[in-house]
């Protein structure tokens, strides 16, 4: 399946146990301070890089594979 959403439903499904990818666009903007993704996930979340690519305006598509 394949879900979009922002941090609560990533703290919500990672908190079930329900992702097994984790996949992040990131835009090229500087406003503020910025907020961080997951503000209740542990520092030591288990994730591994699998892919990243430069895509069109210089954005940058991470996925990464969600392990226990």
């Amino acid at each position: 399946m394949h879900l979009v959403g922002g941090p609560r439903t990533i703290e919500t499904f990672h908190r079930l146990g329900a992702l097994d990818q984790l996949g992040l666009i990131v835009l090229p903007l500087l406003t503020g301070q910025g907020l961080r993704l997951t503000p209740s996930v542990n520092n030591d979340a288990r994730l591994r890089l699998e892919s990243q690519q430069v895509l069109p305006g210089g954005y940058l598509e991470t996925l990464y594979a969600c392990y226990d």
